[in-house]
């Protein structure tokens, strides 16, 4: 389960830079929001809300990159809106990642990175570092905001 503990090791990692783990569960990442209060870590926050409504709390060109982390695959068909890649949510993402932003897949689904790459092929985005499979390295998608 999340912690939010990936979005504290950005934040540590790059200090000047700025992060907010996003859920709609406030215990997936109660561990990582304690961390960063007692580690008073400025540049690490946390939103607790529906995925939907992401685009209410950003500005038009605010955000810089997008990392989904191990989201859910949602491989039931009947499920495909709710997939963080779902074209609805990349449009969503549009409206308030800046000119050249980049989003970032980090998945263990083959399926899910099957859908994704597929999708972005399709749509002729450009894509950075794609595809990698070992349990190591999970697939990775990057893609570039045009």
């Amino acid at each position: 389960m999340w912690k939010g503990e990936y979005s504290v090791g950005l934040a540590k990692t790059f200090p000047e830079k700025n992060f907010i783990g996003i859920d709609i569960k406030g215990a997936r990442f109660w561990f990582g929001a304690k961390e960063a209060v007692e580690n008073n870590m400025n540049n690490v926050a946390f939103l607790r809300t529906q995925i939907e409504l992401v685009d209410y709390f950003f500005a038009e060109n605010e955000v810089d990159e997008i990392w989904i982390t191990f989201p859910d695959p949602q491989i039931k068909y009947k499920r495909t809106k709710h997939r963080l890649t779902h074209p609805d949510f990349l449009n969503r993402y549009k409206k308030f990642l800046k000119p050249g932003g980049i989003i970032h897949l980090k998945t263990d689904s083959e399926f899910l990175h099957g859908y994704t790459l597929g999708y972005l092929q399709g749509q002729d985005m450009k894509l950075y570092q794609p595809i990698t499979t070992s349990m190591e390295h999970p697939n990775m998608i990057r893609t570039r905001n045009i």
